[in-house]
């Protein structure tokens, strides 16, 4: 079953918080194999035209992570609703099984407003979102720890094509291993 892992990069934690980047891994989710990869950076200029939420907080935390996060600030984005029509390009190509994201609520919520406010169409079925920190809730409460596998981070953490990879290989692990018990 072909599924996508996705991650964002923002500079707020509400629902219409300004997006810097957007990475997705499309992926089986049976095998673990990673079958094809998305990741733009986002033009705060166009997100700020669109009055997406910046934090000043968040900001304070953008500066506590490492220089290789911290680069995205020092490239250059295309604008959102771009990125939004290529990444729903990306998300059609296969109809996912399952859209994954870090808390339902974050990337899967944050990134629905964002189509909403550009006003194009989401381009999964609802019913399609999925949570990885539930299913890894309800792995631990089975006893099964992914950290307890051999995934290892690979990459910068906090660049979001690279967190969609980790996430993918969690999610995949988790979902084998529940469903083998």
């Amino acid at each position: 079953m072909i599924h996508i892992s996705l991650d964002l990069e923002t500079l707020s934690t509400s629902c219409n918080a300004t997006i810097l980047s957007l990475g997705a891994v499309r992926f089986d989710i049976d095998k673990g194999d990673i079958l094809e990869e998305f990741y733009y950076l986002v033009s705060m200029k166009s997100s700020m035209k669109l009055k997406f939420n910046i934090d000043p907080e968040t900001i304070k935390w953008w500066m506590k992570q490492s220089d290789e996060a911290r680069q995205i600030f020092s490239e250059k984005g295309i604008g959102i609703n771009k990125v939004l029509t290529i990444f729903s390009e990306f998300c059609t190509e296969v109809e996912p099984s399952g859209v994954w994201g870090n808390g339902v609520v974050f990337d899967n919520g944050i990134l629905k407003n964002a189509y909403e406010r550009c006003e194009i169409p989401l381009p999964w079925k609802y019913k399609h979102d999925r949570d990885l920190r539930t299913l890894d809730h309800l792995a631990k409460e089975m006893g099964i720890d992914w950290k307890d596998s051999d995934i290892k981070f690979e990459g910068t953490v906090h660049n979001a094509l690279d967190d969609a990879r980790h996430q993918a290989k969690i999610i995949s692990y988790l979902w084998r291993t529940l469903k083998s018990k």
